[in-house]
């Protein structure tokens, strides 16, 4: 049987609009393990915010949402300067790393999905169906491919910032369809 495709391709990603969506994606990191001690810290804001009111002759309705309005405050500025900090100095790099080493490929039968921290092979077979996502309504061009990939549970695996998205997306349909 004749093959229509290469053995073998590479699918094109632009790798500056890559690094902003693993950037993204630290940032999210780092908000999830700042959350815990940020609470503690707002905890401690607020409860030394209310033992200061009722030392004063300030009433405490006044006093509870002052403390309140404070606490708050505190705890969104030393959020935003805390994971400021974490990517000015370690998620940046961590983002461009990653996206200069992130790879998509067919090979064979298998689509190869290469991270930084992982080499990922999954046969066009557990591959259920392709969707493309453009960025804008009207636009062509750069987008996301989601696929949904069964076995034990279904899961999707999503590539960000491809290059020609629906012409890439109709390429592994045909790929998939052929090679299964």
């Amino acid at each position: 049987m004749k093959a229509n495709y290469p053995e073998r391709f590479e699918i094109k990603f632009n790798r500056a609009e890559l690094e902003k969506v693993f950037g993204r994606a630290e940032l999210h990191t780092v908000g999830t393990v700042l959350a815990l001690p940020l609470l503690i810290l707002w905890l401690f804001l607020f409860t030394t915010g209310i033992n200061w009111v009722s030392y004063t002759e300030i009433s405490k309705w006044v006093g509870v949402v002052g403390a309140l309005v404070v606490s708050l405050i505190g705890v969104v500025v030393a959020f935003a300067l805390l994971s400021q900090l974490y990517f000015f100095f370690w998620g940046n790099r961590r983002s461009k790393r990653r996206a200069t080493k992130f790879s998509t490929e067919v090979d064979g039968a298998f689509l190869r999905v290469v991270d930084g921290k992982s080499d990922r092979k999954i046969h066009f077979r557990q591959i259920g169906d392709y969707e493309a996502i453009l960025p804008k309504k009207g636009e062509t061009g750069m987008g996301v491919i989601r696929m949904r990939t069964t076995g034990l549970n279904t899961q999707f695996l999503i590539l960000h910032a491809v290059e020609d998205v629906i012409a890439i997306r109709d390429l592994l349909a045909e790929v998939d369809a052929e090679r299964e």
